[in-house]
C-alpha cells in the first residue's frame, strides 16, 4: 500500500514535469519564430540601408554634375548647406522651397518645373540626416527621405495641374463652336425632312386641275415624246431602252410607295376597329384587346414573324396614319419622293409642323430654293 502511494506521488510529479516541458517547448517555439522575424527584419533594414546609400551616392553625383554646369546655382546651394549646418531643427526650413509667385507661374510649362533645385534640396536634407545618424533613429531617417520625395512630387503635380487647366481653357472655345456648327446642321436636316413632304403635296394641290395628274403621267408623256421622234441609229437603241426601263421602274417605285402608305393607313383603321370589337366581345381593356390581336396576327403571318416586330410595325403605321388622317388620305397620291419608312420615323412635332403649314397655306406652292423657304427656323426648333 505504501508503494502505491509513492508511485502515485511520482506520477503526479512526472505529469507536472511533462507540463512544464510542454510549456517550455511552446515558449521556445515562440522565441524561435520571433528570432526568425527579427533576422528577416534585420535583413530588410540592411537592404533598405544599401538602397538608401545608393540613392544618396547618385544624388551626390547629380549634384556635382549640376554644380559644374550651373555655377550660380552651386553658390545658392552652398549657402543653403551653410544654413543647414545649424542642426536638426532647421531641416524643415531647408526642405520648404519657396513657392513661385502667381505671375511667374503663368509663364511656366510642364517642362519648366525646377527639378534641379528640388533635387538639390532633397540631397542636402539627406546629407544632413547622414551626418546626424548617431542622433536619429532609422525611422526618423526614413521619414525625412519620404517627406522629401512627397514634397517634390506635390510641387511637380501642382505645376502640371495648372498647365492642364490652361490647356482646357484654350480648347473650350473651339469645342463650343464645333457644337454650334453641328446643331445648325441638325436643324437644317430636320427642316429638309419636313419640307420634302410638304413639297410633294403642294407641288400638285396648289396647281390647276389639268396639272394635278400623277407623276407617272409626266414620265409617260416624256416617254411618248421620245418614241415619236425619228428612229435613232441601232447603236443607240439600247440606251433608249434603258431610259424607258428607268422611267418605268421609277413609276412602279412611286406607285408601290403610295400603295404601302395607303395599306398602312387602312391597317390602322381596321386595327382600331377590331380593338373596339374585342373590347366589347371579350369585355377586356384596350391593352388586352390589342395583345389578343397581336397574338392572332402572329399565327396568321409566316412562322419567322415575331410578335415584337408586329408591335413595332403597328407603331410606325400609326405615325403614317397620324399625318394623312389630318391632311386627308387622298393626299397620298401626291407623295413621290418620301418613303413610307421615312414618314413613319417623323416625330409628333414634325407631323404637327406639316399639318399646320398645310392648313395655313392651302393655296400656296412651296418654293424650291432653301433661301426662300416657307417653313421658318422657328417652326423647326421645336422638332
Amino acid at each position: 500500500m505504501y508503494h502505491i502511494t509513492e508511485l502515485e506521488a511520482e506520477n503526479v510529479k512526472l505529469r507536472q514535469i511533462i507540463e512544464e516541458n510542454s510549456k517550455r517547448e511552446a515558449e521556445n517555439a515562440k522565441h524561435k519564430v520571433r528570432i526568425e522575424k527579427l533576422e528577416k527584419s534585420s535583413a530588410d533594414i540592411s537592404a533598405k540601408n544599401a538602397k538608401l546609400k545608393a540613392e544618396l551616392t547618385k544624388l551626390r553625383h547629380d549634384l556635382d554634375s549640376s554644380n559644374l554646369t550651373r555655377p550660380q546655382q552651386f553658390q545658392h546651394v552652398t549657402n543653403m548647406q551653410n544654413s543647414c549646418s545649424v542642426g536638426k531643427e532647421d531641416l524643415s526650413s531647408v526642405i520648404a522651397v519657396p513657392q513661385p509667385d502667381a505671375e511667374s507661374e503663368r509663364h511656366l510649362t510642364s517642362n519648366d518645373i525646377p527639378d534641379p533645385v528640388i533635387d538639390q534640396c532633397v540631397s542636402i536634407a539627406k546629407q544632413h540626416v547622414a551626418d546626424n545618424s548617431d542622433i536619429k533613429s532609422m525611422e526618423e531617417r526614413k521619414t525625412d527621405v519620404f517627406l522629401g520625395k512627397v514634397y517634390k512630387k506635390s510641387v511637380s503635380n501642382d505645376f502640371r495641374q495648372r498647365n492642364r487647366e490652361k490647356k482646357l481653357l484654350r480648347e473650350s472655345p473651339i469645342q463650343d463652336s464645333s457644337f454650334v456648327t453641328k446643331d445648325k446642321k441638325s436643324q437644317s436636316y430636320k427642316k429638309r425632312e419636313v419640307e420634302n413632304i410638304v413639297q410633294d403635296v403642294f407641288d400638285f394641290t396648289a396647281t390647276s386641275a389639268p396639272e394635278k395628274n400623277h407623276m407617272t403621267e409626266i414620265f409617260m408623256m416624256a416617254h411618248h415624246k421620245k418614241s415619236d421622234t425619228d428612229n435613232p441609229p441601232n447603236i443607240l437603241q439600247n440606251l433608249a431602252c434603258l431610259i424607258r426601263e428607268a422611267w418605268d421602274a421609277k413609276d412602279k417605285a412611286i406607285r408601290a410607295n403610295q400603295k404601302e402608305l395607303l395599306c398602312w393607313c387602312s391597317y390602322i383603321t381596321e386595327f382600331d376597329k377590331k380593338t373596339k370589337e374585342f373590347m366589347i366581345e371579350y369585355k377586356v381593356g384596350e391593352k388586352k384587346a390589342k395583345s389578343m390581336i397581336y397574338d392572332n396576327l402572329t399565327k396568321l403571318l409566316p412562322p419567322s414573324t415575331k410578335r415584337n416586330i408586329i408591335v413595332k410595325q403597328t407603331q410606325r403605321a400609326r405615325n403614317i396614319y397620324k399625318l394623312f388622317e389630318k391632311i386627308r388620305i387622298d393626299k397620298i397620291r401626291y407623295i413621290t419622293t418620301y418613303s413610307a419608312n421615312s414618314i413613319s420615323e417623323l416625330s409628333d412635332s414634325q407631323i404637327q409642323t406639316i399639318v399646320n403649314y398645310f392648313f395655313k397655306n392651302s393655296n400656296t406652292k412651296l418654293l424650291g430654293n432653301q433661301d426662300d423657304s416657307i417653313i421658318h427656323e422657328t417652326e423647326i426648333n421645336s422638332v
